[in-house]
């Protein structure tokens, strides 16, 4: 099994926690799904570990990490379903507006993602190998 590290770097919406779970709570769920587990490492509060210690990590966002609407502030959150990207835009509304957008239809839009999804167990898969390479 992969020494798996979750960086964690931000807080989601309270909300969002409360109904669905932190940042790292996602990515533990979406990896024990697929039958790997990690521990989480809060950089904000945390000495680092030792490296040495571990085979692949995760970096968690921040909510906080974003605060315009640039081009280039677009994030990827594999760790989303569907229920917690549409409890994101809600939480969102106000702001999304104010950017000309349509927040109905982005919620309604939302639609299940498994290829990102999948992409942090196939990471982990990805790491176990090159360990048992090593």
């Amino acid at each position: 099994m992969p020494r798996l590290l979750i960086v964690k770097t931000g807080d989601a919406f309270p909300e969002v926690v409360e109904a669905h779970g932190d940042f790292e709570t996602l990515f533990q769920q979406a990896l024990a799904r697929a039958g790997f587990s990690a521990t989480v490492f809060d950089a904000r509060h945390e000495p680092l570990p030792a490296l040495e210690e571990i085979d692949g990590l995760y970096i968690t966002g921040s909510h906080a990490m974003v605060r315009d609407a640039e081009p280039w502030s677009v994030q990827f959150h594999p760790e989303f379903t569907v229920e917690v990207m549409r409890a994101y835009l809600t939480r969102q509304v106000a702001a999304l507006r104010d950017q000309a957008q349509d927040p109905e239809a982005l919620i309604a839009g939302v639609t299940a993602t498994p290829e990102a999804s999948s992409l942090l167990a196939r990471f982990a898969e990805a790491v176990a190998r090159s360990d048992k390479t090593a």
